[in-house]
């Protein structure tokens, strides 16, 4: 089994941050609203009306899974209950909704959640939605199979201080071989004092907080962080990076980076090391690697004349 990373959906007002059984059509005109694309061309699809889902209230996370029954493209969203709903396909035409909170009897959520998928060494492959409550704690909303979930309040097993925005999660692997026991789960958020917080596990049972600014230093941040793992061959040899980006109070993108066995490094200011404009907005992060290129990092954002603004490294 395999569940790959979680893909930004991207608003230029918003900076988007995942069960089985045989699925049945959702009726003629969510039919309608679902024809799938043809190869080579974009095409919209209004999955609300396709999955007869509630209306959004934050901005989508979408990523896949691969469990027993094959890949499954899934996107999850709080609605204006404070539940997160996922909508899902096998087929790219019928579309079914799941209201996760109902499911794992989480609480509401207060911010947009953020999905990932975790392989870490012993433990089976699994689904995490993260988000943020009222009582600004991050919840963890986890699967096995995509049919029971249960709910996790991860600032209380880590006894870490509370969030004051929406989590990012990811997983990563800085073990220069990709041994299993190099797994680390890792959700990052923002805390009142605009620091940013990172919580993390081996094992999904025993996590621990960790104050990133602290460690690093830097300016403060004044939006949700978000991370991801870079593998850049740099003078012939791969180097695996830990990266997390935010804006800090001046409208700069700033990124903090932790590399196989060191501690995490000073802020790096990548607007002006781009010569980017000032963000009005949280940024994402996430590395390519396109055929003949190489690796790309890129770090999306929006700009506040409503532009999205990409900086990129190769």
């Amino acid at each position: 089994m395999h569940l790959r990373g979680h893909a930004r959906w991207l608003a230029a007002f918003a900076v988007p941050l995942a069960v089985g059984g045989a699925l049945a059509g959702p009726g003629p005109a969510a039919a309608a609203a679902a024809r799938p694309a043809a190869a080579g061309a974009w095409s919209p699809t209004d999955l609300s009306a396709a999955a007869g889902a509630p209306a959004a209230a934050s901005a989508p996370s979408g990523y896949e899974t691969d469990f027993a029954r094959g890949p499954v493209p899934r996107v999850v969203y709080r609605t204006g209950a404070g539940h997160i709903e996922e909508l899902s396909t096998q087929d790219d035409a019928h579309w079914q909704p799941v209201d996760l909170t109902v499911a794992a009897g989480a609480p509401a959520a207060a911010s947009a959640p953020s999905a990932f998928g975790t392989d870490l060494f012993g433990e089976n492959t699994v689904a995490h939605v993260a988000y943020r409550t009222a009582a600004n704690h991050i919840e963890d909303l986890t699967s096995l199979d995509l049919v029971h979930w249960q709910a996790t309040d991860l600032t209380v097993a880590a006894g870490a201080p509370a969030a004051a925005a929406a989590p990012g999660g990811y997983e990563t692997n800085l073990d220069p071989g990709l041994a299993a026991q190099g797994r680390v789960a890792r959700v990052v958020y923002r805390t009142a004092a605009g620091h940013i917080e990172e919580l993390s596990t081996q094992d999904l049972v025993h996590w621990q907080t960790a104050d990133l600014s602290a460690i690093a230093g830097g300016p403060l941040a004044a939006s949700a962080p978000d991370g991801y793992q870079s593998d850049l061959i740099v003078q012939g040899a791969i180097v695996r990076t830990a990266r997390v980006v935010y804006q800090d109070t001046a409208g700069r993108i700033e990124e903090i980076r932790q590399q196989t066995g060191g501690q995490w490094q000073p802020p790096v200011d990548l607007s002006a090391l781009a010569g980017g404009p000032a963000a009005a907005s949280a940024p994402s992060g996430y590395e390519t690697a396109v055929f003949g290129q190489g690796a790309t990092l890129r770090v999306v954002y929006r700009t506040a004349a409503g532009h999205i603004e990409e900086l990129s490294l190769s």
